[in-house]
């Protein structure tokens, strides 16, 4: 006969009380745990890995959004700069113009001082008897004399006596015209008198 090796373990049997369904409901619970725990360590590994993400593009908002500040800010300091730049060159050139401006009036009022002593040198010199002025004027260092005369005679006789005073260099005779008022003759002469 054949023998059967069997050992037998010093007097303990085993007796499975589980039911078989039981075993492999374990087995499949077990699994199903171990897949769980695996999802929920992938899920919360990338909501981590998101979070982290986010925490970094939420930073570069900010640093970005502050750099949007201070460029805002550097642009309104150029253009009050440029502003202030355009106000100084502004005031520059009025100064500029005040001081040529006070140049021309230094000047003229020079000029209408020397004028003024040539009208006074010509009022105060003699005229003949049959002469009298109506106007005395200037321009550009030009004096003009308009007068009334009762003779042509007179009027040759005045420009004499002018060129003697040697106040002028050239005096030109520019217009004389004769009139006639109420039965009586006059002439109105223009002189122009270069210095």
């Amino acid at each position: 006969m054949v023998k059967s090796i069997v050992k037998k373990k010093k007097n303990k049997t085993r007796i499975n009380l589980l039911p078989l369904s039981d075993k492999i409901n374990t087995a499949r619970r077990n699994k199903l745990i171990v897949y769980l725990i695996v999802l929920l360590s992938y899920i919360f590994i990338l909501s981590g890995y998101d979070y982290i993400i986010y925490g970094k593009t939420n930073n570069a908002r900010t640093v970005i959004f502050n750099l949007n500040q201070k460029l805002e800010t550097i642009r309104n300091n150029n253009i009050i700069y440029t502003t202030i730049q355009k106000a100084i060159l502004n005031k520059e050139k009025i100064e500029a113009s005040l001081k040529k401006d006070s140049l021309i009036i230094n000047q003229l009022n020079r000029l209408k001082k020397k004028e003024y002593k040539k009208f006074i040198e010509i009022i105060k010199f003699p005229m003949p008897d049959g002469i009298w002025l109506s106007s005395l004027s200037s321009n550009n260092g030009n004096f003009i004399i308009n007068g009334n005369s009762l003779s042509l005679k007179d009027v040759s006789v005045y420009i004499k006596n002018i060129k003697k005073m040697k106040i002028f260099k050239k005096i030109y005779l520019s217009g004389i015209e004769k009139k006639i008022k109420k039965g009586n003759n006059y002439y109105t002469f223009d002189l122009k008198c270069k210095l």
